[in-house]
C-alpha cells in the first residue's frame, strides 16, 4: 500500500492477522490513534507471529523513539521507519530484538546517546541511523553485533574516538561516520590487526571485508599507514577534516579502489600517480594548497584559464560565452561531491517506485540525500550509443548558462559504475505530465533536460547529422535536413501551445498519413474552431464573459499556428510571442 495518499491511523486489529508476513505502508499520511502515542500500533502486532518485514517509511509525526521497543516480534527481520519524524532517545530495550537483521531509522529526530543495548541485537546486519541528532560516543557494546555488515551513523552529533573494537566486526563492509564530531586520528588499531595483547586483539583478516569507508566532515588529523592493508577497499572519503602531511604512497596498492576524496584538508607533498590514482581526477584533491604533482597541476591550470572580474562574471579565453555567478559556484566548490553508494541509498537502489521518467539516454529517479534534500537523479545508460556525448553536452550547457527557469544542478557523480546529474526536484513532474492536466495549472516551468543541446555560434544556426528529439515537436527543417536553430524552438513552442488548447498530442493516432495536429486545427479556424478546443477550457465561472474567454483561446491558438509554420522565416519572433501572451495575461488580471 505504498504511496497511496492514505491518511488516518493504522487499525490496531491488524494484529489479528497471524499469517501476515509483510506490512508496507510507506509514503502515506498515516498517523497514530487520536490521543495515544503514534507508535502504539507496534505493540498491537505482537500476535503477528509470521511478520517478517514492517515498512512505515515517510509517514508523519510518529513521535517517540522509545516506543520502538515494542517491535520485539518473534519473526521480524526488517524494520524501516526512516523519515517519520520520530523524536526522543532510543529505547534501552533494543537487546530484545534478537531476530532483527535490518533496522532503518535514518532521517528522523532521534536524540540522546546510542544505547549499549544495541550490542544485544545479535542478528543485526544493517543499521541505518544517519541524519538524526544522536550525541555522545559510539558504545563499545556495538562491537558485539558480530554479523553487522553495514553501519551508517553519518550526519549526527557523535563525538569522541572510534572504538578500537570496531575491528572485531569481521563482516563489516560499509562504514559511514561522516559529518559528526569525531576527533583525533583514525585509530590505527582498527586496521593494524596485530596479535599483541591490548584493547584490540582482532587479526588483520577480520577487517578485510571493508570496502566502503566514509568519515568526511569530522576532525581527523592523519591517515594511518594501515589503510594499505584494506585490500578490498573500493570507496574512501576523508574530505573536510584536518588531515595533514603527505598522501601515503601505499594507497597505490589498493587495486580495487574506485573512489577517493581527500578534498578540503591540509595535505602536502606529491600526489601518488600509480595504481588507482591514474584514474582519479583533480576533484578528489580540491583545496589542499600544499599538494603538488600531475593531478594538482592540472587542477590549478584549469583554474588559471578563468578570470573573474569584480561583478562576479567569468570570461573564458578563446570563448565568447559569458557566465554569470561566483567562481566558487561555477567550479562546484560549494557543492559536495556525491558517491555512487550515496545515490543508491538516496533512490533506494534505483527502485522502480522512484522512477520519474525515462529518456533516450537514461532514466530520472526521485531521491532523498543524506541531509534530507529531495532531488531528481538523472542516470545515464552507458550502454546506449552516444550516451557519453549526450552527458558531456548536457554538462557543458549547464556550466554555460544560468536562468531562473532552468532546473538547478545540485551536484554530479562520475564513477566507473555510473554517470549522473543530481538536480533540483520538480514536484509537478514533466512538461508532458502538465500538458495532460490543465493549461491554467501551469504557472512556472523549469527546463531540466539538455541532452541534445548545443551552444550555437554567432550565425545562430548549426547542422545536426543525427535526428534527435521528441517526435511531433521537432521542426520540419530539423527532421529533414538536421538544421538546428532557435526558429526550431519556436516551432516546438507553437505545437505545445496547440496541444494545450485541444488537449491532444501531435502523436495521437488520429494524426496519421497527411493529417497533422496543426493541419487539423488550421482547418477548423474557418467555422468550427470551438469544436476542437478542450471542453475544460470553455467552462466559465459565474459572471465571467464567455465571449472574452473564446477570444483569448482563439488568440492563443493563432499564436500557436504562426509559431509552427513549416517555413522557418514565416514563424513569429519569440519576443513578439512573449509580448502578445503578456497582453493576454494583463487583460485577464484586469478582469479579475
Amino acid at each position: 500500500m505504498n504511496t497511496n495518499l492514505l491518511y488516518g491511523s493504522i487499525p490496531l486489529n491488524l494484529g489479528s492477522l497471524k499469517h501476515l508476513k509483510i506490512i508496507s505502508v510507506a509514503e502515506n499520511q498515516l498517523t497514530g490513534e487520536p490521543g495515544v502515542p503514534q507508535l502504539r500500533f507496534l505493540s498491537s502486532l505482537f500476535n503477528c507471529s509470521s511478520l517478517e518485514s514492517l515498512v512505515v517509511t515517510y509517514n508523519p509525526k510518529w513521535n517517540y523513539a522509545r516506543s520502538l521497543g515494542n517491535i520485539s516480534y518473534s519473526s521480524l527481520s526488517d524494520f524501516y521507519a526512516e523519515g517519520c519524524q520520530i523524536k526522543g532517545p532510543m529505547p534501552t530495550t533494543l537487546d530484545s530484538l534478537t531476530t532483527l537483521t535490518l533496522l532503518s531509522l535514518d532521517h528522523n529526530n532521534i536524540s540522546g546517546n546510542l544505547p549499549p543495548s544495541l550490542g544485544g541485537m545479535r542478528s543485526l546486519q544493517r543499521l541505518f541511523l544517519h541524519n538524526n541528532s544522536i550525541e555522545g560516543h559510539i558504545p563499545y557494546e556495538l562491537c558485539h553485533t558480530r554479523n553487522l555488515g553495514e553501519l551508517s551513523l553519518g550526519n549526527n552529533k557523535i563525538s569522541g574516538l572510534i572504538p578500537d573494537c570496531i575491528g572485531n566486526l569481521n563482516h563489516l563492509q560499509i562504514l559511514l561516520l561522516n559529518s559528526n564530531n569525531l576527533t583525533s586520528s583514525i585509530p590505527g588499531k582498527i586496521y593494524l590487526g596485530t596479535k599483541s595483547v591490548g584493547t584490540f586483539q582482532a587479526t588483520l583478516e577480520l577487517f578485510q571485508s571493508l570496502n566502503y569507508f566514509n568519515m568526511s566532515n569530522n576532525m581527523l588529523w592523519d591517515i594511518p599507514q594501515t589503510f594499505g592493508d584494506l585490500k578490498g577497499l573500493e570507496f574512501l572519503d576523508l574530505s573536510y577534516n584536518n588531515l595533514s602531511g603527505a598522501i601515503p604512497k601505499y594507497l597505490e596498492t589498493l587495486k580495487y579502489l574506485k573512489y577517493i576524496n581527500l578534498s578540503f584538508n591540509q595535505l602536502s607533498g606529491e600526489i601518488p600517480s600509480e595504481g588507482p590514482f591514474v584514474n582519479f581526477t583533480p576533484q578528489s584533491f580540491l583545496e589542499n594548497r600544499a599538494l603538488c604533482g600531475k593531478q594538482n597541476l592540472e587542477f590549478h591550470l584549469a583554474r588559471l584559464v578563468e578570470h573573474k572580474n569584480q561583478r562576479g562574471f567569468i570570461y573564458r579565453k578563446g570563448n565568447a560565452s559569458i557566465i554569470s555567478g561566483s567562481a566558487e559556484e561555477l567550479l562546484g566548490t560549494k557543492h559536495r561531491m556525491i558517491s555512487y553508494h550515496e545515490l543508491r541509498c538516496a533512490t533506494n537502489d534505483f527502485c522502480e517506485s522512484n522512477l520519474l521518467g525515462e529518456g533516450s539516454f537514461g532514466s530520472v529517479y526521485k531521491g532523498i540525500l543524506s541531509d534530507g534534500t529531495i532531488v531528481a537523479v538523472k542516470v545515464l545508460n552507458m550502454q546506449m550509443e552516444g550516451a557519453s556525448k549526450s552527458f558531456d553536452a548536457e554538462c557543458n550547457v549547464w556550466r554555460a548558462i544560468r536562468h531562473r527557469n532552468l532546473v538547478k544542478v545540485i551536484t554530479s557523480c562520475s564513477s566507473p559504475e555510473v554517470r549522473a546529474l543530481v538536480l533540483q526536484y520538480m514536484s509537478n513532474g514533466s512538461l508532458e505530465k502538465c500538458l495532460a492536466i490543465s493549461f491554467w495549472m501551469m504557472r512556472w516551468s523549469h527546463v531540466g533536460d539538455f541532452g541534445l543541446a548545443k551552444i550555437l555560434a554567432n550565425n545562430k544556426d548549426a547542422t545536426q547529422t543525427r535526428t534527435l528529439g521528441t517526435l511531433g515537436y521537432i521542426s520540419p527543417e530539423y527532421g529533414h535536413a538536421g538544421i538546428v536553430s532557435t526558429r526550431g524552438d519556436v516551432y516546438s513552442f507553437g505545437i505545445m501551445l496547440l496541444e494545450l488548447i485541444v488537449r491532444k498530442k501531435p502523436t495521437d493516432e488520429m494524426f496519421a498519413e497527411e493529417l497533422s495536429l496543426r493541419q487539423w486545427i488550421n482547418a477548423s479556424l474557418a467555422d468550427s474552431v470551438l469544436e476542437v478546443v478542450d471542453i475544460g477550457l470553455l467552462k466559465t465561472e459565474e459572471g465571467r464573459d464567455m465571449n472574452a474567454t473564446e477570444d483569448i483561446i482563439f488568440t492563443i491558438m493563432e499564436i500557436g499556428l504562426r509559431c509552427s509554420e513549416d517555413v522557418p522565416e514565416k514563424r513569429m519572433d519569440i519576443k513578439d510571442v512573449v509580448s502578445q501572451l503578456m497582453k493576454i495575461k494583463l487583460g485577464l488580471e484586469s478582469r479579475n
